[in-house]
């Protein structure tokens, strides 16, 4: 009895959570594509983040400036250029085929505030005018 005691703890101790793993496997997969990316020389930096399951795995590679030791974190601003319009076209056609937006609505109806100038010769500023 104390042998299968003994085993069952060191049993239970090597063992993971399923999220712990799932949390690995995010991990992994950020190291191995980001590698892949700095294999470019076109690129000497990257950080990557997903939000995965309600929690958030960042990782930074690379550096900032070749030579200089100075490696991306937290605080590194990118120009990402024109990839932002990808991401925002993305969300507000998802938004409308679930029926949370009309691209014909007036920004406003979304604001906290009136902001009575957001208009351009008296017609209001829509969702579509945003987006294109």
């Amino acid at each position: 009895m104390k042998y299968l005691i003994t085993i069952l703890f060191f049993v239970l101790l090597g063992c993971k959570s399923a999220q712990q793993i799932n949390k690995q496997n995010v991990e992994n997969a950020i190291t191995k594509n980001a590698f892949q990316l700095l294999n470019d020389k076109r690129f000497h930096s990257v950080s990557v983040a997903v939000y995965k399951d309600g929690e958030s795995t960042i990782k930074h590679f690379g550096e900032l400036t070749i030579g200089k030791g100075n490696k991306p974190n937290d605080s590194t601003l990118y120009e990402i250029a024109s990839v932002t319009k990808t991401f925002t076209g993305y969300i507000a056609a998802k938004a409308v085929l679930d029926k949370k937006i009309n691209l014909d609505d007036d920004i406003r109806n979304y604001l906290d505030e009136p902001y009575p100038n957001l208009e351009f010769k008296g017609e209001p500023i829509k969702i579509k005018h945003l987006i294109t």
